[in-house]
């Protein structure tokens, strides 16, 4: 692996600052903020990919990119869904609510019980959120730290 080869091209080190910084980042979000052409942004993606700069992951029907060894594998997953806009904000709303009902998120963030089902499917699936029952209904966290998440 060159880094140095890769590195020449003011392109790629823009792309390259740009995943470092943003990590998770799908390929339209990196055409849209960067501005490049998507063709030309395709093949300077994989050139650094290629030479072992960065690594793309596919996950939910977005390509993601990493800086190689500055995420790991548990990470990369919570950045993906974090980096949904809605998704985030029901984490955020759990976060704060401490346990919180479907309901109490739809009208919270003014989306409909479909979309909150969605998302709330995705967290519960990838670990990142747990369900349990208050007063004979259902109700969402987060986990708090990673003991949480470790002793469930």
């Amino acid at each position: 692996m060159d880094k140095n080869l890769d590195f020449e091209l003011e392109t790629r080190k823009k792309i390259y600052n740009y995943i470092l910084k943003n990590p998770g980042v799908h390929l339209r979000e990196l055409q849209r903020n960067l501005n490049i052409k998507i063709f030309n942004l395709k093949y300077h993606v994989q050139k650094l990919v290629k030479n072992g700069c960065i690594i793309q992951k596919k996950e939910d029907g977005y390509l993601r990119f990493f800086v190689i060894h500055t995420v790991s594998n548990g990470d990369k997953k919570v950045l993906g869904i974090l980096r949904q806009k809605t998704a985030r904000h029901i984490v955020l709303v759990a976060l704060y609510e401490i346990a919180v009902s479907q309901k109490e998120i739809c009208d919270f963030l003014q989306k409909s019980p479909s979309t909150i089902n969605f998302h709330i499917k995705n967290l519960l699936k990838n670990n990142s959120f747990k369900q349990r029952s208050k007063r004979s209904r259902s109700c969402f966290q987060t986990y708090r730290s990673s003991s949480d998440l470790y002793s469930s």
